[in-house]
């Protein structure tokens, strides 16, 4: 039989792999060089939503991040971007931006590899969670504003949907986490992503590399019981991503001096 290969052909050649192996569980300050696909989408110089770096000139998001049909006015990322595509309805909380210039990789500013559509990432596996939102629910992140890191488990699709039938009212035959989603978090709560992190990754270690798996899109509050972190699935979306970016093997290789901000907002 045939070995899986995990990495998409989306791919850069370099992604997912990290200087800093310094890893705090518990929603800490991550390391310099820790998470070098994360970056910032701001709007007046304030921090709205995460995005990961998934090659030279491509940056993944959520859609819910660029609310109304017209993006404009464009988010500053860490540097100038342009709305590319996106989905966003109850499902398909995806969206690609693309960089003005490419930028040049360096050991602190790296692309997550992008997974291939058949890789599974089953239940109970270690990921982590990154941004620059809430420490907690109505909260914000105290000066300096250092990127925070939180390991979360994954947990299966029905079983989160399970989880959010509980007290809510919903019928159970009404889906509230579809297939195109994957949840990560932890039954009792207490440890989540929260406001501000959305759109940012979700990623796992797999063969000595880390993968985008999900992007931060939706929870009912933060860190509630029964509530855990629902994820936009990634490799549900291989197919459109291919269409937004049929040229992107080339984009590795046109890097510029573009330089760009990570662990400050």
């Amino acid at each position: 039989m045939e070995a899986l290969n995990l990495v998409s052909p989306l791919s850069s050649p370099v992604c997912g792999q990290v200087v800093s192996q310094n890893r705090i569980v518990g929603g800490e300050d991550a390391a310099q060089g820790a998470w070098p696909w994360q970056i910032s989408l701001q709007y007046d110089n304030q921090h709205i939503c995460g995005g990961t770096l998934i090659n030279s000139q491509w940056v993944l998001t959520a859609a819910h991040c660029f609310p109304g049909p017209d993006p404009h006015p464009s988010p500053q990322a860490i540097c100038s971007l342009s709305l590319s595509g996106s989905l966003g309805n109850v499902a398909g909380d995806v969206a690609l931006v693309k960089l003005e210039q490419p930028i040049r990789f360096t050991p602190h500013l790296l692309p997550a590899c992008l997974p291939d559509a058949r890789v599974p990432f089953p239940p109970g596996t270690s990921c982590w969670v990154t941004g620059w939102g809430a420490p907690k629910d109505g909260a914000l992140l105290p000066a300096p504003q250092t990127l925070q890191q939180l390991r979360v488990p994954l947990i299966g699709t029905m079983d989160c949907d399970t989880l959010y039938h509980i007290g809510s009212g919903t019928r159970p035959e009404i889906r509230e986490v579809y297939n195109d989603m994957i949840c990560a978090g932890y039954a009792k709560g207490q440890q989540d992503a929260c406001q501000g992190d959305s759109g940012g990754p979700l990623v796992c270690e797999q063969d000595g590399a880390w993968f985008v798996a999900g992007i931060v899109s939706w929870g009912t509050g933060c860190a509630l019981s029964n509530r855990p972190g629902v994820y936009t699935r990634v490799g549900a979306y291989q197919d459109w991503i291919q269409q937004q970016l049929p040229n992107a093997e080339s984009l590795i290789t046109h890097s510029s001096g573009v330089m760009c901000r990570q662990h400050q907002p």
